[in-house]
């Protein structure tokens, strides 16, 4: 089993559920805090302020949604299953988050998005992310696998990414935002579907079967033994630095790009250098981690991709050193999202290892639930120093001390998180079990 291999399709099929998934994260980071101010008319502090609200409401969603992996024995396997079942929920609530009606008043506009964020993060992402998240941990044992399996999810999520910022702007402005979702949505549910039928699950694969019916696991011993898990809190708090980064980042992008750089355009080519780099390095990343060990890896990473957002924050308006720190920064992003994703299943087995319970939803969960509080807060953030800094969503021209915040949310916010994502990195050191977790397992899974 440690050795078991996965064949080409279905390493593409679990990519392109990857990609399916930025597709959510891409809107709600990059785009979406801009329609809500710019299209919708709201104002930027009241989109952040409600981007935070939400995420206390991630811990239940993320909970339940674990809990519901937990307990599901279909013969399609546990996490498989939740990549079919939320393509209806994706392409509702896509759809209805980007149609803000624009007949409601200010506060009914504000009471529909606040409705409608919830759907599509709390519930729609929560089902779809949890779901594919622990699929990797019952498609292999193999870590080597699994991290070839990571680094191919970034080259495809990198790509998402650059095509959408290419090419949003330009589609909003021939057709608008109403049939833009639509597209999106029935995109994001095509990619759930094929990560769906093109995968298998192969961990405990005799009880989907119904050849010998999986042991019921009381979910009070599940909790329990992932609370007990010490790298089940640091999945955590890496997602949430992390996304945290990505998504002040993100949502400071659009602002940057118009009001700094001076034209929305220089969006496709800001974008386009962290893309570049951010894909290359994945096709390094094995060898890499195969070199010199997964733990080494992440930490490399995080220094990299901090070292590219000082450069950032150097440059100012500066295009060529923005340009170059985007390079930098996407070396160091691209590695670190395949590193901890990998590690994602590394806590899993270290879970099953030490406390001889499986628990691929909680676990995932808490890089899940991780990931969606760095989404808020970093949303949260960025627009509070945009606020703060006087920006006006509707204003011809930006103040300079508006230009200063946005300046200062697309660089140095992002170079502090960097930081503590290195000193996080150090004490991640999960990658150093690997061989003996997986030599046990194997050989446990071969007793049974």
């Amino acid at each position: 089993m440690k050795n078991q291999k996965v064949s080409k399709m279905q390493k593409a099929s679990y990519a392109i559920g990857s990609g399916a998934g930025n597709v959510i994260i891409t809107l709600m980071s990059t785009f979406l805090t801009a329609y809500y101010t710019d299209t919708v008319g709201m104002a930027i502090a009241a989109i952040g302020t409600m981007m935070l609200y939400v995420r206390f409401l991630d811990g239940i969603s993320d909970i339940i949604m674990g809990a519901i992996i937990e307990k599901t024995n279909t013969k399609w396997g546990k996490a498989r299953p939740w990549m079919l079942y939320s393509v209806p929920l994706i392409i509702a609530s896509v759809v209805l988050t980007l149609n803000v009606p624009e007949r409601l008043g200010d506060s009914g506009k504000l009471v529909y998005i606040y409705l409608t964020y919830i759907l599509l993060n709390c519930i729609t992402y929560t089902a779809f992310q949890t779901a594919h998240s622990a699929l990797l941990a019952r498609i292999t044992l193999d870590p080597n696998e699994r991290q070839s399996m990571t680094s191919i999810n970034q080259i495809a999520n990198t790509v998402v990414t650059l095509v959408l910022n290419a090419v949003t702007a330009g589609m909003v402005a021939a057709v608008g935002w109403k049939y833009v979702a639509w597209f999106y949505a029935i995109l994001t549910a095509a990619g759930s579907l094929i990560c769906f039928f093109g995968t298998q699950e192969i961990v405990d694969s005799a009880e989907n079967d119904g050849t010998h019916p999986a042991e019921k696991v009381p979910f009070k011993v599940s909790l329990s033994a992932a609370m007990k898990n010490k790298y089940f809190y640091m999945l955590i708090i890496a997602a949430m630095l992390v996304v945290g980064a990505t998504a002040a980042n993100g949502t400071t992008l659009f602002y940057f790009c118009n009001n700094v750089l001076g034209d929305v355009k220089y969006l496709t080519p800001v974008t386009f250098a962290l893309s570049v780099s951010a894909i290359g390095i994945n096709f390094f990343v094995p060898a890499i981690v195969r070199k010199i060990g997964s733990h080494k890896a992440l930490i490399a990473s995080a220094i990299v991709y901090t070292l590219g957002f000082v450069i950032i924050g150097i440059g100012g308006s500066n295009l060529i050193l923005i340009m170059i720190g985007q390079v930098i920064r996407g070396a160091g992003q691209g590695a670190f999202y395949a590193n901890i994703f990998a590690t994602i299943a590394q806590v899993v087995d270290y879970g099953d290892w030490k406390f001889n319970v499986r628990t691929e939803g909680l676990i995932s969960i808490s890089y899940g639930f991780g990931a969606k509080l760095g989404m808020g807060f970093g949303a949260a953030i960025a627009s509070w120093i945009l606020a703060s800094g006087g920006y006006d969503g509707l204003a011809a021209v930006q103040s300079a001390s508006a230009l200063s915040a946005i300046k200062f949310s697309f660089g140095w916010l992002n170079a502090i998180i960097g930081v503590l994502m290195i000193i996080l990195s150090i004490f991640l050191n999960v990658g150093k079990y690997s061989d003996e977790m997986q030599e046990a397992l194997s050989a446990r899974m071969v007793s049974e």
